[in-house]
């Protein structure tokens, strides 16, 4: 599942971004946050009342125009002029990294309507899809900042080239599946004649009436992460890690989200009405990274921020799987109903992106940045 990985690896690369913007005293992190998640969140509820027909269509079109984009990218670090008119340059990333929301958006909520009609196992799949996204785009940057540390140009041509091979490869693959497999895969990736009709606001408050503790959930879960990760963990003293604190707080980050997304492939818990606890829980975070980030207490960074990644990282993967899974796959839901949850979910998933994409405001700079 590729509809993460342009995303990944623009957040995994602020080591290339932050020294290009360092003159426009910006947050690169959460600039690069809200470029991103506040299309990505209006695309997703726009899916809510006009779902494809058939989502095989929208992830063809998302996943080739995601390819385009990331040959973009590395085009726009390469432009003379660009380099010497930073705000230009600024706001072409952000450009083209909105245009990489809306189509990453269509590829992510499509996958979703197609795997809630699989079972809560091909739910927990697509989650750690989107968690291995992470892993790939970490471990690409670590690899071209080794070799090519000394030039971020060619490292970053070569960056994001190879993840636009990757989801050229997933492009190719999945047309080839989709085509071999009609009979099987295709039923679920066609929806019935009425499922592109908008739903009457009656149906849409019924399903809402059986999902909303996990859609609050969902929703909750991804408030907390995002206000956090990646703008303010990564805004804190670099020490004698210099730029690869960046570099270690997103992988170590991206590695543990993605092991939190598989865990439920083989546990479920808590139960369904207990879901929401442990993420009401992960608020704790707030605290645990504040008082080293804003120096009320010396916990020597950035290895605090760095450690606290792992159980950070995990919660998120794993109790934002497990609340998704409960809320596209509700034993209440009828099959029709199971469709409008699981872009009801998407949504829900991106509305507390944005939620946390205004909350960014709001958060403090770290108090001791070299």
């Amino acid at each position: 599942n590729a509809s993460l990985l342009a995303y990944n690896i623009a957040i995994n690369a602020i080591d290339i971004f932050s020294p290009l913007f360092s003159d426009l005293n910006i947050n690169i992190g959460a600039g690069l946050s809200r470029s991103y998640n506040i299309p990505s969140a209006i695309i997703s509820f726009l899916l809510i009342f006009f779902k494809p027909k058939n989502l095989r269509i929208p992830i063809i079109i998302g996943l080739s125009i995601l390819i385009i984009v990331l040959c973009i990218m590395p085009v726009l670090f390469s432009i003379e002029y660009l380099k010497e008119k930073v705000t230009y340059l600024y706001w072409a990333v952000v450009i083209v990294i909105g245009c990489m929301a809306v189509f990453s958006s269509l590829v992510f909520s499509s996958t979703y309507a197609f795997a809630s009609q699989c079972g809560e196992s091909a739910g927990a799949l697509v989650s750690s899809g989107n968690g291995a996204c992470g892993v790939i785009a970490a471990f690409l940057r670590v690899i071209t900042k080794l070799t090519l540390s000394k030039n971020d140009t060619i490292s970053s041509i070569i960056y994001y080239s190879v993840a636009s091979v990757i989801i050229f490869l997933t492009l190719i693959y999945f047309i080839v599946v989709t085509k071999q497999n009609k009979n099987d895969i295709c039923k679920h990736l066609i929806q019935c004649d009425d499922s592109n009709s908008l739903p009457s606001i009656y149906e849409l408050v019924e399903t809402i009436k059986i999902v909303w503790i996990e859609w609050s959930s969902v929703a909750l879960n991804f408030v907390i992460t995002l206000t956090l990760f990646p703008g303010y963990v990564t805004d804190t003293r670099q020490g004698k890690l210099g730029s690869w604190s960046f570099v270690l707080v997103t992988t170590v980050f991206c590695v543990f989200d993605w092991v939190g997304r598989g865990l439920p492939s083989f546990v479920m818990f808590p139960k369904r009405k207990l879901a929401w606890i442990p993420v009401l829980c992960r608020l704790l975070f707030f605290v645990i990274f504040m008082i080293s980030v804003q120096g009320v207490f010396d916990l020597n960074e950035p290895y605090w921020s760095i450690f606290w990644q792992i159980p950070f990282a995990l919660t998120n993967g794993y109790c934002g799987t497990v609340s998704l899974i409960y809320g596209s796959n509700h034993e209440k839901c009828n099959l029709k109903q199971r469709k409008q949850a699981s872009f009801l979910i998407s949504f829900a998933i991106n509305a507390g992106i944005l939620l946390a994409m205004c909350l960014t405001y709001g958060m403090p700079s770290g108090k001791h940045l070299n």
